[in-house]
């Protein structure tokens, strides 16, 4: 938030003032809901609230991006090892966590 008010060019916002800047934070939410929902990472219910899914739980545990994810979601319930495989190798964004044992190391690489 602070960040989108000092800069708000960098991050695609035009106008000034709390009420384009409230409103572009709406819009932002709302479109990241849209795309969660359609890959199913999370549902809405019929009172407005959101629930995850396991697909999010994966997401964030896991580091797993949005673009990963929907490739994911995409294979056939039945893929095979050959499938998953070319599936991510075509992912550019596997993340992976870095454990604090292994901080050490790589700082001194």
């Amino acid at each position: 938030y602070q960040r989108l008010q000092s800069n708000p060019l960098m991050y695609g916002m035009n106008g000034k003032g709390s009420d384009s800047l409230h409103s572009f934070i709406v819009d932002k939410c709302s479109q990241s809901i849209e795309q969660l929902m359609k890959i199913e990472a999370i549902s809405m219910e019929k009172d407005g609230s959101i629930t995850p899914t396991a697909a999010s739980r994966i997401m964030s545990r896991n580091f797993v991006d949005y673009d990963t994810m929907k490739s994911i979601v995409k294979l056939h319930h039945d893929s095979g090892p050959l499938q998953i495989l070319q599936m991510l190798s075509n992912c550019h964004k596997i993340q992976f966590p870095v454990r604090r044992h292994e901080k050490k190391p790589l700082n001194e690489a």
